[in-house]
């Protein structure tokens, strides 16, 4: 279930600092958390999104998130789990510390913006993911992938959790990266606040991947919001592309 409001913060313009959430130990599958900037002009962007199974066997999430705005801002946690979800996909390893690059796949088929995370098994283990990919492949199929690391002090298996969006948007704008080649992207929704959002690439052409980062949430000096995203075309093809993604259930 989405979350919104959890806690109270500050962040100086330019700071950064490590967040958590917890749902009384429980496990609540995969889940993203955000900054929502309280002040206009703070900018709150999303990094590391991690989830940890401490030693007792209870599950708590953790999330990076740094004022990139020109002001300090106070802010809340909120966030939430995603539509049509997976757990148990897949049986892997990682020693600690280290890092591996996994992928999802519906039959080939396009099923909108998706992330990717871990599904962590041994107490002690920490799976944060990073570098969320959308790839048409040569024959223009779809695949998804995702960076994991164990960031915790232990080895632990682990399977892939994670889906889609809710209330989502596809076919948002028309742009082009070339191989290599990044740009930082924005959605509004007329200024209005639509909660934690996540941005991902509606890649077009066959044979490219983009990598989306660097979600921010941005009130503006007039206390309207607006989205960012980085994405970078990690392949060797350019590409046309579009937005899409969405919220959290």
């Amino acid at each position: 279930m989405a979350f919104n409001n959890v806690g109270s913060f500050y962040l100086a313009a330019g700071a950064n600092g490590r967040y958590s959430i917890s749902f009384g130990g429980a496990d609540h599958g995969a889940q993203f958390i955000g900054g929502d900037p309280a002040n206009p002009g703070g900018c709150l962007q999303t990094n590391y999104q991690t989830k940890t199974m401490n030693t007792g066997g209870t599950i708590t999430y953790w999330v990076t998130i740094q004022n990139i705005g020109n002001v300090g801002t106070n802010f809340s946690l909120q966030g939430g789990g995603y539509a049509g979800g997976y757990n148990g996909v897949g049986s892997f390893y990682l020693p600690a510390g280290a890092t591996g690059r996994y992928n999802i796949s519906y039959g080939g088929s396009d099923h909108g913006a998706q992330a990717i995370g871990g599904q962590v098994e041994n107490p002690g283990g920490s799976l944060q993911a990073t570098n969320q990919t959308k790839c048409m492949n040569a024959n223009g199929t779809i695949t998804y992938w995702a960076t994991i690391q164990n960031i915790g002090n232990v080895g632990t298996n682990f399977a892939l959790q994670g889906g889609g969006y809710t209330n989502g948007f596809n076919n948002v704008g028309s742009a082009f990266l070339a191989p290599g080649a990044s740009g930082r992207y924005w959605v509004s929704f007329g200024g209005g606040d639509h909660g934690a959002q996540s941005i991902a690439a509606q890649v077009e052409n066959p044979g490219a991947c983009i990598q989306a980062s660097n979600q921010a949430k941005c009130r503006n000096t007039d206390g309207t919001i607006t989205y960012f995203v980085t994405l970078q075309n990690i392949s060797g093809v350019a590409t046309n592309f579009a937005f899409q993604g969405g919220g959290f259930i």
